[in-house]
C-alpha cells in the first residue's frame, strides 16, 4: 500500500529566519512596524551572537521608504532580506524560526490595551541612536507641533489659531511624512516640547529624551495609552487634552485657552 500526502509541498529555507510580517498584516503601518515588528530583530541579534549564524529576515515584498531606511540603520542588509510573497499553497518551512515574546497584548472584543516593554524600546532606541549621529542643536527645532494636514482624519480644524499661539514661543510645525527617518530621530531626540494630535508620528517618542508632551484627542475617539507609555519610558512629562469633535467628521477643535494653560505650566 502506498501512502501519499495531498498537502501542498512547503518551500524550505535551511537557515535561521526572523519574520517582520505576520497574519495581522500590521507591518505596513508606521506604529506597528516600530512597536511590533522591529523589536523581533533584538532576538535575531541575540541568536547571531550566541550561534554565529546570520539570521535571514522576512520583510514586506514592497518596502516603504521609512521601512527601507529603518532596516538600513539597523544593519539588515539587502542580501539578508527575504521579500514576503504569500504562498499559493504549502507555506514556508524553516530550520529555525527566531521570535521574541509578544510585548503587546490585545483582548479581542474589548477596547485594546497595549503593554509596551521598556526594555525593548530602550534596546531599539539605542540601536537607532548608534546609527544616527547627533546633529548640531541649532539645526534641530526643540519645540514642535506635529501637523496632520492632508491626513484623512484627526485633523485640527483650528490649526491656524493653534500655530498663532505656539509660534511666538518658538514652536515649528512639522509633517513627519515629509521627513526622512534620520531627520525624525534627530528632531525627537532634541525636542523639549511636543504638541500633537494622536497619530502614528508620535511613534517617534521612541527616540525622545525627556521634555514635555501634550497629546490631542478627539473626544469621541477615546484616550489610548500607547504614547503615554512611550513618554513614561523616556521621561517625558505627559498631559492630554480632549478636544471637541467637528460634526460629521473625525476632525476636532482645540481649546486655545487650555493650550495656553499648558504653555504656562511648561515654558
Amino acid at each position: 500500500m502506498v501512502l501519499r500526502s495531498f498537502l501542498p509541498r512547503c518551500a524550505r529555507i535551511d537557515a535561521p529566519v526572523c519574520s517582520l510580517v505576520d497574519i495581522r498584516r500590521w507591518s505596513g503601518a508606521y506604529f506597528h512596524w516600530f512597536l511590533d515588528a522591529l523589536p523581533r530583530l533584538i532576538a535575531a541579534d541575540d541568536h547571531r551572537v550566541r550561534s554565529g549564524e546570520r539570521t535571514l529576515v522576512i520583510v514586506p515584498s514592497s518596502l516603504q521608504s521609512w521601512q527601507e531606511e529603518s532596516l538600513d540603520l539597523l544593519g539588515v542588509k539587502a542580501e539578508h532580506r527575504l521579500p514576503h510573497h504569500p504562498p499559493r499553497g504549502g507555506g514556508l518551512e524553516v530550520r529555525c524560526l527566531i521570535a521574541g515574546v509578544a510585548q503587546r497584548w490585545q483582548r479581542q472584543g474589548l477596547a485594546p490595551f497595549d503593554a509596551i516593554s521598556p526594555w525593548s524600546i530602550r534596546q531599539l532606541a539605542q540601536r537607532f541612536s548608534t546609527a544616527v549621529s547627533i546633529q548640531d542643536g541649532d539645526l534641530t527645532p526643540q519645540r514642535i507641533f506635529l501637523s496632520r494636514r492632508g491626513a484623512p482624519n484627526r485633523n485640527v480644524i483650528n490649526e491656524d489659531a493653534v500655530l498663532a499661539l505656539l509660534k511666538p514661543h518658538g514652536f515649528v510645525s512639522l509633517r513627519c511624512e515629509r521627513l526622512t527617518l534620520r531627520q525624525q530621530i534627530s528632531i525627537f531626540r532634541s525636542a523639549t516640547h511636543i504638541v500633537a494630535p494622536h497619530g502614528g508620528a508620535l511613534t517617534n517618542l521612541i527616540h525622545a529624551r525627556g521634555g514635555h508632551l501634550l497629546e490631542l484627542f478627539q473626544a469621541h475617539h477615546g484616550v489610548r495609552p500607547e504614547f503615554f507609555q512611550l513618554a513614561a519610558i523616556n521621561g517625558l512629562s505627559y498631559r492630554f487634552l480632549l478636544c471637541s469633535n467637528s460634526p460629521g467628521s473625525h476632525d476636532f477643535h482645540v481649546d486655545i485657552d487650555r493650550l495656553r494653560e499648558w504653555l504656562a505650566m511648561t515654558l
